[in-house]
Parts: C-alpha cells; structure tokens; sequence
C-alpha cells in the first residue's frame, strides 16, 4: 500500500508540474541504512550513470538524520530529470506505519505562533542535493552527463506520509519548492489528501509577513486556525494536524 502511494503521489507531483514527463525509465534500488531504516532510491535517469553517484552520501547521511531527529522512518528519494528541463528531487517520509517523529510536528516559535518546522526537510533536501554533486565533481572519464545538461533549475516536493491517529486513515502533506543557489527555498503553499474521504485542501501562509520565518528559519506558519473573515469556521491550515494529533486545536 505504502509504495503505491509513493507512486501514486510521484506521478501526481510529475503530472503537475506543467505536464512534466520523466526523460528515462525508472530504476529502483533500495539501500538498508545503518540504524536498521531503508532507504529507496527511484532513480529516473540513464541507468548506468547510476554508478557514478556517491551512494554513501545518501545512506550515511540519512542514517545521520534520523539519529539527529529521532526518525523511524523510511525514505524515497526519486530522481526525476524532466523534459520541462526540470531536475526533481521528490523526498518522501515514509512513515505510514510508525508515526512520524516528534521533531516532524507542529510546534510554536518564539513569537508564539503554530506552525510546522522544515529543518528536517531542509537537511533531507541538503543530502540529495549533495548526493547530485558527487556525480557532477566526478571527473572519471566516459560519464553519461548530457541527460542534465539541459536541466536549468531543480525543484523538489517533500512528502510526509502517515495514520491519522484520529482515524488510522491515510493522509499526505506535499510541501513544494526549488532550490535557489543551491539552497531550498520552499514555496508558501501546502498540499494535503485525507484519504479516509479522497478530499484535498490547497493550504497558503495567511499573511504575506510570514514568508520570512518560512524562508529563514523553516518554520511554516499555520496560524490563524479560525478564519478572521468568517467567525467560527476553521481555515484548511487547521487540516495539517490531523496528519499528527488525536485532537486538532481549537
């Protein structure tokens, strides 16, 4: 169930970005990592250049995520070179069974407001994108490049897969975004499904003021949960909890 969610949600994150269509088949690999987690590399470009990635980047640097985050999950990483000349990394925290792990939850910040930390996301995106260098810094002569030399940007989707604990039912949150001088620069927009009724919220920062908490401390303000414009009614951001707590806040 779990990976064909992740393919699932993979061809949906392809099929919105402008119609994009990966430019190589997909080649699967699943690597175990150190601390008993795996790890599954979806890897849509030319098969044998495969080689010439640093695969150790990935596997220590994800066993050392976990162990700095207290993370029990499982992770995808897809590959995905474009035909809209976009590189994708697609990050997945595949966590269906397990939960996921405290320091991936909603919490307030200094200034007292809700929100969903991004660092995790951040130093997963940081390994990827580390782990792509070692295959552009690797001069071994006869390495298959031309695939990314028309790649002008690179994108990425972060996704958090999880029970409910209200429900036990599926729900996914797609966080967007693309990398600005090598650094992540997520976008101010939130995509969730609750697969217990199919129903999917398109979640935006409420006020243009908390971009920069977003993009300089990762931290995604999901603050006001009641809709200033129509008392008593929740605004969709008030759904992001579902995908971690019993109760969401009132």
């Amino acid at each position: 169930m779990k990976r064909l969610l992740v393919l699932f949600l993979s061809l949906f994150a392809l099929a919105t970005s402008l119609c994009a269509i990966p430019l190589f088949p997909q080649t699967v690999v699943k690597y175990p990592l150190a601390n008993g987690q795996k790890l599954e590399l979806d890897f849509f470009g030319p098969k044998d250049a495969l080689q010439y990635f640093d695969v150790s980047v990935l596997t220590n640097g994800f066993s050392q995520l976990s162990t700095t985050y207290k993370l029990a999950d499982d992770f995808t990483i897809s590959f995905v070179p474009q035909n809209t000349g976009e590189l994708l990394f697609l990050v997945s925290f595949d966590a269906t069974d397990s939960g996921l792990g405290k320091s991936l939850h909603p919490t307030t910040n200094a200034a007292g407001l809700r929100g969903l930390p991004l660092v995790a996301p951040r130093d997963a995106l940081v390994i990827v994108q580390s782990w792509y260098a070692s295959f552009l810094s690797n001069s071994i002569q006869g390495k298959p490049d031309s695939f990314v030399s028309s790649m002008r940007r690179t994108i990425f989707t972060i996704l958090y897969s999880a029970s409910a604990p209200s429900n036990g039912k599926l729900v996914t949150l797609m966080m967007p975004g693309s990398f600005q001088n090598n650094t992540p620069v997520f976008d101010s927009k939130l995509g969730l499904t609750d697969y217990s009724n199919w129903i999917s919220y398109h979640i935006k920062l409420y006020d243009p003021d908390y971009a920069a908490a977003l993009q300089t401390d990762y931290f995604y303000i999901l603050d006001p949960i009641d809709d200033p414009n129509n008392p008593g009614v929740k605004r969709d951001s008030v759904m992001v909890y579902a995908l971690f707590d019993k109760v969401m806040p009132q």
